[in-house]
């Protein structure tokens, strides 16, 4: 049975000078790009930050605005509503006074008539006030969206 003989490895060349140069200017290289992704990521976050930030000013200041409308709103209706049980209390002081059914009849269209426009212009004016409302409380996040459109036209 022929044997074979196990030779050994034959090492590895050193490697030549000018090679260690090659991979040394590599290395420098990658190194340098390195250092200014992580620069610009360090750049990026401080502007995602601000950004972020900006965005929640002008949520808050919107809150802001549309709480104290609300707020308003609010409180022109309760007093709108003790004005009505006052109109309420006289109107059932005129009903107790009725002699007549002639009497009744003038008193409800007198009522009817004096309810749907209070109705009407109570609706008018809430509705405006709401709609102005809304207006106001959604320009801080308009102010937002406008700089943010810009910083993208910029990045890109």
């Amino acid at each position: 049975m022929p044997t074979t003989a196990k030779t050994a490895p034959k090492p590895k060349p050193a490697p030549k000078p000018r090679a260690k140069a090659k991979a040394a200017a590599k290395s420098a290289t990658l190194t340098a790009k390195a250092r200014d992704i992580y620069a610009k990521g360090g750049e990026f976050a401080t502007e995602v930050g601000a950004f972020t930030k900006a965005n929640a000013v002008a949520l808050g200041a919107a809150g802001k605005i549309f709480g104290a409308g609300v707020k308003k709103i609010g409180t022109e209706v309760v007093d709108e509503g003790k004005v009505a049980v006052a109109t309420v209390k006289g109107d059932f002081a005129e009903l107790k006074a009725i002699k007549s059914p002639v009497d009744l009849v003038k008193l409800q269209s007198k009522v009817l008539g004096r309810n749907i426009g209070a109705v009407t212009a109570f609706s008018v004016r809430h509705a405006d006030g709401m709609i102005k409302l809304v207006e106001a409380s959604a320009l801080p996040i308009a102010y937002r969206f406008d700089a943010a459109i810009k910083t993208l036209k910029k990045a890109a």
